[in-house]
């Protein structure tokens, strides 16, 4: 790369961190100050569109060619998971080791058809193009969904589009994955007029209790996925405590000389229910929201004063009273 693409790549870089930062802070009050209407709706579903659009592997990296949102925001997206995809969800977690070498797949096909072999080397197109979304956006995003402070069709995707877009990690212990007003319009015209039920083909588009259905049977396959034994291509979707065990496991039976095979069929055995789990959380709606809060208002603490220890307790979502039973740390059920 010569040293005027370089910096122009810097430059762009540097607006769209600051536009993400933006965005991202315009979220955060909205979910501190307003409450849930048709009004607030309409704000948040603009605000995800436009985290979605920025994070978007379809804008090619040009100055002069930006694709309109239409294009590419929503369920009639043709290089994404459709809403009804049934293995939209469990392929994040039967492949969820091999995400980051498909989202590269992606941006090589997508983004840098037009560049040089060497671009996707670089820090910066790596960076903005390879890296997942930051955590900050990944928090206001499932916050504005969580607070009903997004109107589907003006953002264009569901909070399970948002996970599966952009090859997050999904579960069935997310009570959000199961929420269809969270996922697509609740209106049957709405639905069908904004093709969030196009099947495979794109032939027909559902609506209704069929769309209902289709989507459900999704949620069916994620569980059904998460309950599949242990494999090294969905090692990345066990929880830390497992994987460190997988690990320890692995290299001891090296020293020893015990076959890989073996070790793999041994693995298979292993449940996930063994470890704790941090993703465990309390349904309740008012333990959410107050997890929310502060989530809110520790983030805020770290950024004002970065070198200070925060008195907002950033305790785990759930303590461990006994061996399986999981207590909630708000209302302790």
């Amino acid at each position: 790369n010569t040293p005027d693409v370089q910096a122009e790549l810097k430059k762009l870089s540097s607006s769209y961190r600051n536009c993400m930062r933006i965005l991202v802070d315009i979220g955060e009050q909205s979910l501190r100050r307003l409450p849930a209407n048709e009004q607030t709706a309409n704000l948040g579903g603009y605000i995800v569109c436009a985290l979605v659009t920025m994070l978007s592997d379809e804008i090619p990296l040009s100055l002069n060619k930006l694709t309109p949102v239409s294009d590419y925001a929503g369920n009639q997206c043709k290089t994404k998971p459709l809403l009804i995809n049934p293995m939209r969800y469990s392929d994040l977690i039967t492949n969820a080791s091999n995400q980051q070498s498909l989202r590269l797949e992606e941006v090589r096909k997508i983004v840098l058809t037009d560049c040089v072999v060497d671009s996707e080397n670089d820090e910066i197109v790596r960076d903005v193009f390879l890296s997942p979304p930051p955590k900050d956006v990944q928090d206001v995003v499932r916050g504005l969904f969580l607070r009903q402070l997004v109107d589907t069709n003006i953002s264009g995707c569901g909070y399970g589009d948002f996970l599966a877009w952009h090859r997050l990690s999904a579960s069935p212990l997310d009570s959000m994955i199961y929420e269809h007003a969270m996922q697509f319009p609740e209106d049957e015209d709405q639905q069908r007029e904004g093709g969030w039920g196009l099947d495979e083909e794109e032939t027909e588009s559902h609506g209704g209790k069929k769309l209902v259905a289709r989507y459900d049977f999704t949620v069916l396959m994620l569980n059904r996925a998460w309950n599949l034994p242990w494999s090294p291509s969905s090692n990345a979707s066990f929880q830390l405590p497992f994987r460190q065990a997988i690990k320890t496991l692995a290299l001891c039976t090296y020293r020893y000389g015990i076959p890989s095979a073996i070790l793999v069929g041994l693995f298979e055995f292993i449940p996930r229910q063994w470890w704790p789990d941090d993703r465990i959380e309390c349904w309740r709606y008012e333990c959410q929201l107050t997890e929310l809060g502060k989530l809110i208002k520790r983030k805020r603490f770290e950024r004002t004063t970065p070198n200070s220890t925060p008195n907002v307790q950033d305790r785990r979502k759930t303590e461990t009273k006994t061996f399986r039973f999981i207590t909630c740390s708000g209302c302790s059920m």
